[in-house]
């Protein structure tokens, strides 16, 4: 079984855990509604959880990094307040830029020093190293993000449309299979490494980090991408809906002047029951 390090414990897991919390907070645009403190106690959370996790699989980096994802979705969708659509994408969308930026360090690291990765595994300082300089890229995309001010989701609990709902699932899945992909490649690469061991296997395994690293950032960057889209999509949808309220003001002042009040009643009433309508399937799709 795994030994614990209280060192390892201080030095990386505290500090990456409180990154993974810190970018779920930044993305999902909560600055101003969850307090700093809820980031410090998710951190804490996650990072006893993780030790505990990492001690008890002695290592074993898929169920572990499955683990951890579902106790940092479980974390902040209680500690930020979240849905549980934002609670799966926070944590998704924080894990794959985390541990693709820990996939390219490693192997520049590989090359430049010309080490195995047992070599890595048997110096801590080699790995702290590694650790440092991919926490400190992350961290730069993390405060870039928050100094800009880019957020991934935008709505309110009560207010979402069906059709932004299902654009959010499907990029839930998107995300899904990407960690997926990425934790099978890792799995099957660190299970079998002393295979790869000719500069024609290096060069296969190079593109295959470059196609996961490619095919993660088109993903990324969709998700950004989507809530524009979508707010464009909603601002026409608002216009549209003004035109046709506007449209119905008349049409109700049309018949209140030849006092036709009973008419005016009905599509009062119809309106009504449409707004109605809207709410509850809001509701009903928002879980």
């Amino acid at each position: 079984m795994e030994q614990f390090s209280l060192i390892n414990f201080l030095t990386m897991s505290i500090p990456e855990e409180f990154l993974l919390s810190f970018f779920a907070w930044t993305i999902l645009g909560k600055k101003d509604t969850v307090k700093f403190r809820n980031v410090i106690a998710v951190t804490i959370i996650t990072s006893i959880a993780f030790a505990s996790i990492n001690f008890i699989c002695n290592s074993n980096t898929t169920l572990t990094a499955i683990l951890n994802l579902i106790i940092l979705t479980v974390t902040v969708l209680f500690l930020y307040n979240l849905s549980f659509v934002e609670a799966i994408v926070a944590a998704l969308l924080a894990f794959i830029v985390l541990t693709i930026t820990q996939a390219v360090i490693t192997n520049i690291g590989l090359i430049v020093t010309n080490y195995s990765f047992a070599d890595i595994e048997k110096d801590n300082f080699l790995r702290r190293m590694l650790f440092m300089s991919s926490f400190s890229i992350f961290c730069i995309i993390t405060l870039i993000l928050f100094k800009l001010n880019i957020k991934v989701l935008n709505f309110k609990k009560k207010h979402i449309s069906i059709y932004y709902l299902t654009r959010v699932r499907y990029v839930v899945l998107q995300l899904l299979f990407t960690f997926l992909i990425i934790i099978f490649n890792f799995k099957i690469y660190w299970s079998n490494k002393e295979l790869f061991s000719s500069t024609s296997d290096k060069i296969l395994i190079a593109m295959n980090l470059a196609f996961v690293v490619i095919f993660t950032i088109v993903i990324v960057v969709n998700v950004f991408k989507m809530r524009r889209d979508i707010q464009k999509e909603e601002e026409q949808k608002r216009v549209y809906d003004n035109r046709e309220v506007f449209q119905n003001i008349d049409y109700l002042c049309r018949l209140m002047e030849c006092e036709d009040y009973c008419e005016v009643k009905n599509i009062l009433i119809s309106m009504k029951n449409d707004v109605n309508s809207d709410t509850k399937a809001n509701k009903t799709n928002l879980h």
